[in-house]
């Protein structure tokens, strides 16, 4: 049987280990060295005496199980000779012995069912017996650290013995003598292992252990958890570690460090440590073709993670279909952004389409880089918004802000046909159509809201809605939405019709938990990194609309400042741009600036910073630039 076999493995290492104490303390060995294989000649009896005990129980287990199995053979042997009794036997009368053709086939058939009931009950004792043994044998074969070749213990003569751990993938079943060695079999199979490559491991790590600038390779390509053994994850966490300090590193500097932390028997000491340099590759540049093997394992083992947890989605019916779809494609995609391209390009690939990106503003018809937000004058001193990068736009109450949005939106898709996407969180999506067809069209807002609409107006209207109604904008008014929720439609939305241009009005309405001040600062920073993530990803434009708490009570000055956003600072350390919207006729009604509005750029990584002037039009829901 499989644990009579790791029962006389596992003596053999007590023997060897208990041989190898004694030739260190007869050839004074260091100190070290001698603790060290006390303290594994300790856990070998240890696992030893373990796996005795449970070797004990699964015999008695199993005892039960055959005397179970004999009774029901003794009931079955019982039944066939009453039967055979019945048959042979001449003293029944006709009547009678129809009566009994009547009667005893139920109670046969009776008795049957419980011979079944029976042997089902001892068929499945045998079952977990089998499944108790071969979970003994995988916690024993996992108590063994996994080394993709033996593992040596070097001693002092410098002879090698091996000693090699119980394959994981390999099933105990197969050595078992029990009538349903099939099923258990089949089981087995279909809790197959994830894929991984134990070898590919243990070379690479054997790679940074020896140099340097191997490890300094392998970490680009290769991170700590896409390693399947938690052994190999460690390892490669100290030495990386250790190289960025600059420190030395081979077998012993690490095997010192993991052990100051309690972390060295959990890798198996320091006899593994050392056989990964003796087994690593000669060449050591192959170490980098060996961490894409398992980096290619890691990625497979979270597409099987990811399809799993879809599949239960799907099986689920409390969920919405649509919500599961979007869940899934973003879970797919997260998994797809591991396999990434390099975070780095050379210069020479990036200059080409650099100088093509200098010609193209240069040209006399186009002067912006970016997406247009209607404003020349803005335009010119942020150079549009860019492709990739997240702006913020603030102000206080009633200054503006969904009307600033609607006019970026307006710029992009109905005049320059770009397609865009408006999360519109606290206005529903006929109001932003209104405001939409009365800065397209120039009809005075209330007219619209109130029905007082003239026939002039009509004509405005039917002249822009054409352009208005065949324009690539979307427009989805969920309330306070979770910013995954945003993040996969916008990625759909990507996908499906090309979106160049997110609009969110407005952050402060995205699902979030802040009853506290530190509660809700950590949830600005989370989404606000979201956003950003959101433009860099999916290589589009977003524009962040956001509250500022101004207290007009308590201070001369209304300029807003960034200072104003207090609790949802993290934008502005996420953000590329920040834009501050302002208007003094909404604190003084009789400002000598009635009308005027400040777009003030006070943040703007790609370029200076500085204040425009421009018209606001309540009545038409919109901004303008003062030279129209």
């Amino acid at each position: 049987m499989i644990m009579l076999g790791m029962l006389d493995q596992l003596q053999r290492k007590v023997d060897d280990l208990t041989r190898k104490n004694e030739e260190l303390v007869a050839n004074r060995a260091s100190p070290g060295e001698i603790e060290e294989t006390r303290l594994r000649l300790e856990r070998a009896e240890q696992q030893r005496e373990r796996a005795e005990l449970e070797l004990q129980r699964a015999q008695e287990k199993r005892r039960q199980a055959e005397q179970l199995a004999a009774l029901v053979q003794q009931q079955v042997a019982q039944l066939t000779d009453e039967l055979d009794r019945l048959r042979k036997s001449n003293a029944l009368s006709e009547s009678d012995a129809t009566s009994a053709n009547m009667d005893d086939p139920q109670a046969l058939d009776d008795e049957a069912a419980d011979i079944d009931n029976a042997l089902d009950r001892a068929a499945a004792v045998n079952d977990s017996d089998d499944q108790t043994l071969y979970r003994i044998a995988q916690e024993l074969s996992d108590d063994e650290q996994i080394s993709p070749r033996p593992v040596p213990l070097i001693r002092e003569s410098d002879e090698v013995e091996h000693y090699t751990a119980l394959p994981t993938a390999q099933s105990p079943h197969e050595e078992f003598s029990s009538p349903r060695v099939i099923s258990a079999t089949k089981q087995s199979k279909a809790n197959r292992t994830p894929p991984h490559d134990s070898e590919a491991e243990a070379l690479t790590l054997g790679c940074m252990l020896i140099s340097a600038d191997a490890a300094a390779d392998i970490v680009e390509v290769v991170a700590p958890e896409d390693y399947y053994h938690a052994a190999h994850q460690l390892i490669h966490e100290t030495v990386a570690a250790m190289h960025a300090r600059r420190e030395a590193v081979d077998p012993e500097t690490v095997g010192t460090t993991l052990e100051e932390h309690g972390e060295l028997d959990r890798v198996g000491g320091m006899v593994y440590l050392h056989s990964l340099v003796a087994n690593a590759p000669t060449d050591l540049s192959e170490g980098t073709a060996h961490a894409e093997a398992v980096h290619e394992r890691a990625v497979l083992r979270r597409l099987i993670e990811a399809s799993s947890h879809i599949s239960q989605l799907s099986y689920s019916s409390e969920r919405d279909v649509q919500e599961i779809i979007d869940t899934a494609q973003a879970e797919i995609s997260a998994v797809a952004r591991h396999r990434g391209k390099p975070d780095y390009s050379a210069l020479g690939d990036i200059m080409e389409g650099t100088l093509d990106g200098i010609e193209g503003v240069g040209k006399p018809e186009s002067h912006v880089l970016g997406l247009s937000t209607g404003f020349p004058d803005l335009d010119a001193l942020i150079n549009g918004l860019q492709p990739g990068k997240l702006a913020v736009v603030a102000a206080g109450t009633a200054i503006g802000k969904t009307t600033f949005a609607t006019d970026v939106i307006r710029a992009c898709a109905i005049q320059k046909n770009t397609p865009s996407l408006f999360f519109s969180l606290q206005t529903g999506s006929n109001e932003i159509a209104t405001r939409i067809l009365s800065a397209e069209a120039r009809v005075a807002i209330h007219r619209m809201q109130s029905g007082r609409m003239t026939d002039e107006d009509w004509t405005r209207l039917a002249r822009v809605m054409p352009q208005v109604t065949s324009a690539p904008l979307f427009i989805d008014d969920s309330p306070s939405p979770p910013v995954e929720e945003i993040k996969a439609k916008t990625r759909r939305l990507v996908a499906d019709r090309g979106v160049q241009l997110v609009v969110i009005d407005s952050v402060q309405l995205i699902q979030h938990e802040g009853e506290t001040a530190d509660t809700l600062r950590f949830s600005a920073s989370r989404i606000a990194r979201d956003l950003r993530l959101i433009a860099r990803d999916l290589d589009v434009a977003v524009v962040a609309i956001s509250e500022l708490e101004l207290t007009p009570n308590r201070r001369t000055d209304l300029q807003p400042t960034t200072e104003d956003l207090r609790e949802w600072k993290p934008l502005e350390q996420n953000a590329d741009l920040v834009i501050l919207l302002h208007r003094e006729d909404a604190y003084e009604r009789e400002s000598p600036r009635a009308g005027e509005a400040d777009f003030t750029v006070a943040k703007n990584r790609s370029g200076p910073t500085g204040r425009i002037v421009t018209a606001f039009q309540g009545h038409y829901s919109r901004f303008v630039s003062m030279h129209q």
